[in-house]
């Protein structure tokens, strides 16, 4: 294991963005001075962008793709870059050992989660992490402070398969929280990610799966930090991902899941193009933390939250008989119906809902979008159709009957990056969608999304989970590339239908030893329909990991974030008004192939417009995770 060497370094770094592809491509060397001027950038335009409207003149709207408006369009392509211009500034790199391939696949899937074996096959770990920490704010409170000691016990397992009828990417593991003088904030919770896709007759039937479950604060994320999404080998956040449940205790945090299942018919007739159709069932739901278990899909509790989703879309592709023009016919038929349990706690105001409510909402949608190949690297598109989304419950009388369109280009420049921008009327609303995978340098990539939503906040997650796939590294990301997903969930848990813009803006840059990423998110929520219970909000989130490479197996790492939340328009005093700072800093090291130790440092602040709602917390953790 113990093998140094720049040539490892690397080429770890380079998996990292690109995958094993860019090892063997000819690397520029301004990746540093690029993502110090991204930096300052970003970390200059926050707080300008947290009071402003994005700079859009469009309120928002929503996607009319699958969902309640879920995200789409991006993503970035598989191969390595061509030699950039400029040879005199070129580091040619050579392809990877057997032995050398072998350690950086046990370093992607330490942080990550195991993959299939190259070539098709089956691979399952079972694992246990143990850990004791120290906190100096148990109930997390302004007053009275109280230290306590809290010791966490998370068996799990992680698989991958490649097989021809089954893939397969999934990581569980069931978290028991004990806390030494404070038994009644002990808990068990869940975490689980799992991605399948089962072919049930090759090339014609296919069924996908994919199931989530984290918790994560009603208050909202805590300078950025969430735990829906984030990977069950990876609970604790010891490798600086940003995530991490032991920032809430069950007092403030609630166990949220999404399960879909997708039947799907695709069907190519000759030249002529590809059909599909597609039937989605997909519930998500949240729960409050009561009793000492929290099962990620247990029956809606008090105070609990869920929807239900039942979707039929149906589309036709012209093929290559068309062309440089490519034809898409397309038919969205969808009924939402939200369940929220008396009791439920508004994240935002602090107020509880005296009875429980229930709000549907369908939709009917048809286009037709044409496509035309500029050239190579463009192609230019133009969609029209129609829409009818009805509402009834807090978002009454906010029916949308009326005609879509949009303009739009996707720019692809090189096989790992993609531009798509896209401008029109939809969801009732003209507005601007885009997203972008761009490869700036060998070293640093950057990535970009806007998107809107028109439902509700479990809606917008659905639609989250919806598109998530793995990338070149085993991580889960979002259905455009530009950002795990565990950083959804950064807003305090409402019970409304909003209209909400979702900006996202990131950058990674891989060194030999070094990993450096800086991610921005700005959030705006404005209600919609009368008699909605909702608060207007918006928020700012700026979050940056670093990992070095002290040793192949050993490593150290740092992540820090800044959250800004607050109410739109009138100066209200609320709680969910806040600014809040989370930092930790790090080290693992691997003891064996199968024994790792985990060592870390977090402090987090949160300043609030109500001085009752300031809470500073620091946590010491140390913890094992062994192998089997």
């Amino acid at each position: 294991m113990k093998r140094v060497g720049r040539t490892f370094h690397q080429s770890f770094r380079s998996a990292v963005v690109f995958g094993r592809s860019a090892a063997r491509s000819r690397m520029p060397r301004w990746g540093v001075p690029a993502v110090f001027a991204t930096v300052m950038l970003m970390a200059s335009a926050v707080p300008a962008l947290a009071d402003s409207d994005f700079g859009l003149d469009a309120p928002g709207g929503g996607s009319s793709a699958s969902g309640a408006g879920g995200s789409g369009g991006g993503g970035s392509g598989g191969g390595s870059l061509s030699p950039a211009s400029g040879a005199n500034d070129i580091t040619p790199l050579r392809d990877l050992t057997t032995t050398e391939t072998r350690d950086l696949l046990h370093q992607l899937q330490l942080a990550n989660g195991v993959q299939a074996p190259v070539g098709g096959g089956w691979v399952f770990v079972p694992m246990i992490t143990v850990g004791e920490e120290a906190t100096d704010n148990v109930y997390q409170v302004r007053s009275p402070r109280r230290a306590d000691l809290i010791s966490f016990i998370a068996p799990g397992f992680q698989t991958a398969a490649d097989m021809p009828r089954l893939q397969l990417t999934a990581t569980f593991a069931p978290a028991f929280t004990l806390y030494a003088n404070t038994s009644s904030l002990n808990a068990l919770t869940d975490q689980l990610n799992a991605l399948a896709t089962v072919t049930l007759e090759p090339d014609l039937l296919f069924v996908d799966l994919s199931a989530f479950s984290g918790v994560n604060s009603i208050y909202g994320g805590y300078g950025g930090i969430g735990n829906v999404g984030a990977s069950a080998n990876n609970l604790y956040g010891f490798y600086g991902n940003g995530a991490g449940g032991q920032e809430t205790n069950r007092q403030n945090e609630a166990q949220t899941s999404a399960f879909t299942i997708r039947p799907r018919l695709t069907k190519e007739i000759g030249d002529y193009g590809v059909g599909q159709l597609t039937y989605t069932l997909s519930d998500a739901r949240s729960n409050p933390l009561s009793g000492f278990t929290a099962v990620g899909f247990r029956p809606l509790g008090g105070g609990g939250q869920n929807s239900l989703t039942n979707d039929l879309t149906g589309t036709f592709t012209t093929g290559e008989l068309a062309g440089q023009f490519q034809d898409t016919v397309s038919f969205d038929l969808a009924r939402y119906q939200t369940n929220t349990a008396a009791g439920f706690v508004n994240g935002f105001t602090g107020e509880t809902l005296a009875q429980s409510s229930t709000s549907t909402s369908s939709r009917i949608v048809v286009n037709n979008q044409l496509a035309y190949m500029l050239d190579r690297e463009t192609t230019l598109t133009f969609s029209l159709g129609h829409e009818n989304i009805t509402y009834s419950g807090n978002a009454g009388g906010n029916n949308i009957d009326d005609v879509t369109w949009r303009i739009g280009a996707i720019w692809t420049p090189n096989p790992d990056s993609q531009v798509t921008l896209l401008y029109g009327h939809w969801n009732g609303e003209t507005n601007f969608n885009g997203y972008a995978t761009y490869a700036l340098t060998g070293r640093t990539s950057l990535n970009f999304s806007y998107d809107t939503l028109l439902g509700t906040q479990l809606e917008y997650l659905q639609s989250q989970f919806n598109g998530v796939h793995t990338n070149a590294t085993g991580q889960f990301v979002n259905a455009a590339d530009t950002q795990p997903i565990y950083v959804v969930n950064t807003q305090a848990q409402q019970e409304a239908v909003f209209r909400s813009d979702v900006l996202s803006l990131g950058t990674t840059t891989s060194l030999d030893r070094d990993v450096l990423s800086l991610n921005m998110l700005l959030t705006r929520q404005s209600t919609v329909g009368a008699g909605n219970p909702g608060v207007p909000t918006q928020g700012a989130t700026l979050y940056a990991n670093w990992i070095h490479a002290l040793e192949p197996d050993m490593n150290l790492f740092a992540s820090a974030s800044v959250n800004q939340q607050k109410r739109m328009g009138s100066g209200i005093a609320y709680q969910g008004n806040y600014d809040s700072y989370a930092a930790r800093l790090g080290w693992t090291y691997e003891m064996t192939e199968t024994l790792s130790v985990n060592v870390s440092y977090s402090f987090f602040d949160r300043i609030s417009q109500l001085s009752t709602n300031n809470v500073a917390q620091s946590l010491f953790m140390v913890g094992f995770t062994k192998r089997f």
